[in-house]
């Protein structure tokens, strides 16, 4: 026992390391180790220093670092088509809309938030991210059931086919919309909850009447474009046309809102007017008492100002020559595609019977049995992988030169018109006296097709916002609050952090102490030994 307690004290003695350095020869050992160990009482010191000076520091930045406080609003969308990242209408939607500048500089202004930051740093605060909870249950629920090694080749198809039906189910939009402070200054934690759900229905309220979310995507005739004054400036033909081409738009809105599902039962009004109706008085119009206007012009050259209707005439005779020409030319080019067309594929037809019949000839065997079902037979066999194609190829070209004809005859029709009107203006059998009292006539009937095509323009449009709202706007409101307003806080260095930050600073302080030992210790030998 005395032996071991001797050795022991050996060990811990100066004397030792200088032994070991001698004995094994390690320069390092001596001077790294036995510099420790001489000078342990300034080392340990200077530990203790650097270890209260770390503390204390880690202590100051962890308190005096302000805390960053995120609150946390859930909610799900509702409007259809959000699965597919469409508005109602089938306009575009991306969650950034719901946090885009006009609807927070709304938000931050029906606050009052100036108080509390600038415009620009609440809107680096708001964020907005999708989650969905049930959704990653759902997902990490059908994961543990296929990595059963044990399942079947039946079962597992069985379970994925399960997995792909009830994934629509769970698959809801469900977004988190969180505000971000830090600071002295900022939003009471009350208000908080009140600005994030305005965000939500700011958004709505932009989405729904600025940018028309819920009305279909259907640009209709404005009453601004029937401008009375100009039309009682115009002479008679002139405001005719003007009238004619306002009801051409009409019908074409009307036919538009015709394909809109339900557009039929809408009634609007105290008369309870369809959109049939609309199309029927507006075409009865046109076609009786613009009609009988139009007569009054042709037959007896009724205009306020011949020399500007004469000018009208030869200008729109000129358009019509145009327009007939570029008819024509069309007509020939889809004619002659069709010839060509037809030529090219009797001549491939041709060739690939030939083909099949010499096949035959040089062949034995199975090729040989193949031709004695005769060339038309073959023939037939590779029509049927064409035949479609070409039926529909045939078809599209026919229609559209058909098409070109018509519009070529009723160009024709309509210039005959202009020119037989022209004629007539150039005539003028009426007196002044006639040509005041068919003025009035004219004007009368000019005033109630007017009056016709405003009120048509009014129930047009009703009919549109109501079926529009019946079929888009959504019956539980564009959005739903899944969650209450969640607040959580947390410190601009988190505790994980800076305690490895506070590692790192006294590793780095300890290294510099044993270094500066380690030099102070050279430094006396080098002295001694110059002694």
């Amino acid at each position: 026992m005395r032996s071991e307690a001797l050795e022991n004290s050996d060990t811990c003695s100066e004397d030792y390391y200088e032994r070991k350095a001698t004995e094994t020869g390690d320069s390092f050992f001596r001077d790294y180790v036995g510099t420790v160990w001489r000078k342990k009482s300034t080392f340990i010191l200077w530990t203790m220093i650097i270890t209260a000076i770390v503390v204390a520091g880690g202590a100051f930045v962890y308190f005096s670092k302000e805390e960053k406080e995120t609150a946390v609003l859930q909610f799900k969308l509702e409007f259809s088509g959000v699965e597919k990242g469409e508005y109602p209408n089938g306009s575009k939607f991306s969650p950034m809309d719901i946090i885009s500048f006009p609807v927070l500089e709304q938000v931050y202004s029906q606050n009052g938030l100036e108080k509390y930051m600038q415009l620009k740093e609440f809107q680096n605060s708001v964020k907005i991210f999708q989650t969905n909870k049930k959704f990653e249950a759902f997902e990490k629920k059908y994961a543990e059931m296929l990595s059963n090694n044990n399942l079947g080749a039946t079962q597992r198809e069985r379970i994925e086919v399960d997995y792909l039906e009830n994934k629509k189910g769970v698959m809801v939009p469900v977004y988190s919309l969180s505000l971000s402070q830090e600071g002295l200054v900022r939003i009471p934690a009350k208000q908080v909850p009140k600005v994030l759900k305005n965000i939500l229905q700011v958004w709505t309220d932009y989405a729904i009447h600025v940018k028309g979310v819920t009305r279909y995507e259907i640009p209709l005739v404005s009453i601004n474009m029937l401008d009375m004054k100009e039309l009682r400036s115009k002479d008679y033909l002139v405001a005719v046309d003007m009238l004619r081409k306002m009801i051409g738009r009409i019908v074409n809105n009307i036919n538009q809102l015709s394909a809109i599902p339900g557009v039929e039962d809408i009634a609007v009004g105290k008369e309870k007017v369809r959109l049939n109706d609309v199309r029927i008085g507006l075409k009865d119009a046109e076609r009786f008492q613009l009609g009988y206007l139009t007569a009054i012009i042709r037959e007896n050259g009724l205009s306020r100002n011949p020399v500007e209707s004469e000018l009208y005439i030869k200008n729109k005779l000129f358009e019509l020559d145009l327009e007939k020409k570029k008819a024509l030319s069309k007509k020939r080019i889809y004619d002659d595609s069709m010839k060509e067309y037809g030529a090219a594929l009797l001549g491939e037809r041709a060739g690939g019977s030939l083909a099949f019949q010499t096949g035959g000839q040089s062949t034995s065997g199975g090729m040989g049995s193949l031709s004695a079902f005769g060339s038309s037979f073959l023939d037939s066999l590779i029509q049927l992988g064409q035949e479609r194609s070409d039926i529909e190829f045939r078809q599209k070209i026919t229609r559209n030169a058909i098409g070109e004809g018509i519009r070529k005859v009723q160009l024709e029709t309509r210039s005959e018109f202009y020119q037989d009107l022209l004629a007539k203006i150039n005539q003028r059998k009426m007196s002044p006296k006639q040509n005041v009292e068919m003025g009035k006539r004219g004007q009368e009937v000019f005033q109630t097709v007017c009056e016709k095509v405003r009120d048509s323009i009014d129930q047009l449009h009703a009919i549109y916002l109501k079926v529009s709202e019946e079929n888009l706007s959504p019956n539980k409101g564009f959005f739903t609050i899944t969650e209450p307003v969640v607040v959580r806080k947390l410190r601009a260095f988190s505790t994980v952090r800076l305690l490895g930050l506070m590692f790192l600073v006294w590793c780095a302080g300890e290294a510099v102490v044993f270094f500066a030992l380690l030099d102070g210790n050279r430094s006396g030998q080098r002295h001694t030994a110059v002694a």
